[in-house]
């Protein structure tokens, strides 16, 4: 990483720009106070109590499957963020190189469907939040403070950004470390351990959706043999989610017509 600018400017210049090296400036520990404060901000904590309320599996394997999607995710997305330094452009642009001009297209739209939703997610949580400590705020009120603050920190930047995490890593560490204290410390359900089980189907979808992507990949570690027929192009991600989507969804709506049945009738497979 470059060393700090003592000129660097409060609002931020350069979006996806190229950053000239004289203004680019922070260190690698910064990174995670910045994606340790963003993990643990109310949003993915209810994301991650889907993989027992929505995905059935039980807290061992739920933990075991956010454990290992974080170092999964994580290892590709390092891979990435490290081109960063050395070419200067945000991760947007830099996807051409795998994806080509008009193939990373499809992936900003993706990209973009993605971040439109984490906000909308995020400012109507922040809402019903500020509605929960000051009642007598509209929620649309509320939801519209919360989007224009989002956008105010985006507009100023880096430097505003990274002060917030840092600062939110302790508040948001300690109220997430204050509300396990109080969920256990009183009665939980009889079945708080063991509800759930493992999803057999979901890891089924999931390798066999790695298998099919191997072809099909371009990285700077291996290109399949398709890749080179598309001129370079990646798709493997577009074939993982053409495969992987409706396998899951069949094997999954297939599970539920047995379990209705072995509650109907009485018995188990």
């Amino acid at each position: 990483m470059c060393q700090m600018s003592r000129q660097a400017p409060l609002i931020e210049n350069h979006t996806v720009d190229y950053v000239p090296l004289a203004e680019r400036h922070g260190k690698a520990r910064d990174l995670f106070t910045l994606w340790f404060s963003t993990n643990i901000a109310p949003l993915p904590i209810v994301t991650g109590a889907m993989v027992v309320q929505v995905f059935h599996l039980d807290l061992f394997w739920g933990l075991l499957a956010i454990a290992l999607g974080h170092m999964v995710g994580g290892l590709v997305i390092a891979l990435a963020s490290a081109q960063g330094p050395r070419m200067g452009i945000a991760q947007m642009v830099q996807s051409r190189g795998q994806f080509g001009r008009y193939g990373a297209l499809l992936i900003v739209c993706f990209a973009a469907i993605i971040y439109i939703g984490f906000f909308i997610s995020n400012i109507v949580l922040a809402g019903k939040s500020i509605v929960g400590i000051v009642p007598s705020v509209p929620v649309p009120a509320s939801i519209l403070i919360g989007a224009l603050s989002a956008t105010a920190i985006g507009v100023i930047g880096y430097r505003f950004i990274h002060t917030l995490n840092r600062i939110g890593s302790w508040v948001m560490g300690s109220a997430l470390l204050a509300g396990f204290l109080y969920v256990f410390a009183h009665d939980l359900p009889a079945d708080f351990f063991t509800r759930g089980g493992f999803n057999l189907h979901a890891i089924v979808a999931y390798f066999i959706g790695i298998i099919v992507q191997l072809p099909f990949a371009n990285t700077s570690l291996y290109v399949g043999p398709y890749a080179n027929w598309v001129q370079g192009a990646d798709l493997s991600w577009l074939v993982g989610l053409v495969v992987t989507c409706p396998l899951y969804y069949c094997l999954a709506t297939r599970s539920q017509v047995h379990a209705r049945k072995a509650s109907r009738f009485g018995y188990a497979d």
